[in-house]
């Protein structure tokens, strides 16, 4: 049952890597600051994920 979450696993992973790319906000490029703004700075949730996903783990 746990084997299907390993991808989401990774992606919220990803996303909290990606959260941390902070140097892409003080880009010259326009179009990635909006990718960080839009989209990286979103990767809090990934811990959230984790958190919610070790507690679903410890219950099954």
């Amino acid at each position: 049952m746990i084997k299907p979450l390993t991808s989401l696993r990774f992606f919220f992973a990803l996303m909290v890597f990606l959260h941390h790319l902070d140097f892409l906000q003080k880009s010259n490029s326009v179009f990635l600051k909006w990718i960080y703004l839009n989209i990286f700075k979103e990767g809090y949730v990934g811990v959230s994920f984790f958190l919610y996903f070790k507690w679903f783990y410890f219950i099954i």
